[in-house]
């Protein structure tokens, strides 16, 4: 069964004098057990097109759960980053993957 993905954005914030720069990506991400905790981690090696970011999501356990499907946000995916570097961002599963544009916001 594929791990579904929804609600994810990818905003590129500036301040206000257009210094410095950082990407936040948020989300969620189904989950099929009440122990699980989801989380986005850089892919490694990065891929072929360098305006792409590609997030993998990673998913830990902790001790006990129950068999409950669900909808958990990821902890914000936060990078410092350069003026225009990622046109999109590609988060990824084993099963799935949703490809987002960068959306710039002024602070």
């Amino acid at each position: 069964m594929k791990r579904g993905l929804r609600n994810f954005s990818a905003t590129e914030m500036t301040d206000l004098v257009g210094g410095h720069r950082k990407l936040t990506v948020n989300g969620e991400v189904e989950t099929r057990n009440s122990n699980e905790t989801p989380s986005l981690v850089e892919a490694s090696p990065p891929g072929i097109n360098p305006k792409i970011l590609i997030l993998d999501v990673k998913v830990s356990t902790s001790d006990a759960g129950n068999d409950v499907m669900g909808w958990k946000e990821v902890a914000p995916f936060v990078k410092s980053i350069s003026h225009r570097q990622y046109t999109d961002v590609t988060i990824r599963t084993e099963e799935n993957e949703e490809t987002i544009g960068v959306t710039e916001v002024f602070s």
